[in-house]
């Protein structure tokens, strides 16, 4: 128990006041590729020593020190960079779509033919997937990542310019949660497993005796879940108190919104009128469920945006 102890305090010194909590950038739009390639083409266009530090993180060549045309979507390219005579950089985008038959190959015959350009082609996704061999054929493509290459280029970028320091680090949180990459999880990893002291065993033990465990199961956690919600939801409204449901549930109801939030055997979800699911549900039995952590972790703030997110929806029906 000491060792768990232990490891419980080296966690709590980690820093966690580089969070954004309020991120405009934060929507359901960071799941579509579009998005990520127009923010990348902005940021290009923005400022040069953003572009030339692109170009030696991301692109890994030399500053060409030529003028920098930036397209999107000119022949159905995801991100278009042309400079000097006859140079141009292809950046495919790939987030949650799939290669499209002979995609890069018409890609390249497109700048050869239309732009009398012989391009350098990169394929971006979040992890540097390879694409498909039908979409590549015989060419020579490089494969870059959000993961590496993207969260590089903007979390070394320095300014002294607040609306684009700002603009950066709002992006660099979206990068973050479309990709499942948290900074503070990511902290705490190397802490456990890169440390002076190693407490490696001892959190590899910890993380697979929770594993799959259903923390409903433990009444004093319910309770905890239950209250957790309870204050989230009354900040802006003013629900029923807890009670049991005929199929051994539990049920805080909003009348007046027509929500209901139930706690099942193993998870935690809203409703609106009895029948349409509203927000994400919340595994209690997967370590890997965000919102679960924040629950455990009593984050109310977390939690709140949780909530908020689920009256949104409902507006929206």
């Amino acid at each position: 128990m000491k060792k768990i102890e232990n490891l419980s305090s080296i966690i709590g010194k980690i820093p966690k006041e580089g969070d954004i909590k309020i991120n405009p950038l934060d929507t359901s739009y960071g799941k579509h590729e579009n998005t990520h390639s127009d923010l990348i083409v902005k940021f290009l266009k923005a400022d040069i020593a953003l572009a030339q530090s692109f170009f030696k993180i991301v692109l890994k060549q030399e500053w060409p020190n030529a003028e920098l045309k930036v397209s999107r979507e000119k022949g159905r390219i995801d991100i278009l960079i042309e400079y000097g005579k006859n140079e141009s950089i292809i950046i495919e985008n790939k987030i949650n779509a799939s290669d499209q038959p002979k995609q890069l190959q018409n890609y390249h015959e497109y700048t050869l033919n239309h732009k009398g350009t012989k391009p350098r082609i990169f394929y971006l996704t979040p992890y540097g997937t390879n694409p498909s061999e039908d979409s590549k054929g015989d060419l020579e493509v490089k494969c870059i990542s959000y993961e590496n290459d993207i969260l590089s280029w903007l979390e070394e970028f320095k300014t002294e310019d607040q609306a684009l320091k700002h603009a950066i680090q709002f992006y660099i949180e979206l990068i973050r949660k479309t990709i499942n990459r948290n900074k503070y999880m990511t902290d705490i990893l190397k802490k456990i497993f890169t440390g002076e002291n190693n407490h490696a065993k001892e959190a590899i033990n910890l993380y697979l005796a929770m594993n799959g465990k259903n923390f409903l199961d433990i009444p004093e956690i319910k309770e905890k879940f239950e209250n957790l919600i309870y204050i989230c939801v009354s900040n802006n409204h003013e629900p029923e108190d807890w009670a049991d449901t005929k199929d051994n549930c539990r049920e805080l109801s909003d009348l007046d919104n027509n929500i209901d939030f139930y706690i099942t055997g193993s998870s935690i979800y809203a409703e609106k009128n009895n029948s349409v699911r509203l927000g994400e549900e919340i595994r209690c039995n997967d370590l890997g469920d965000e919102n679960l952590c924040y629950l455990l972790a009593g984050e109310t703030e977390d939690i709140q945006r949780w909530v908020d997110h689920i009256y949104k929806e409902a507006e929206a029906e």
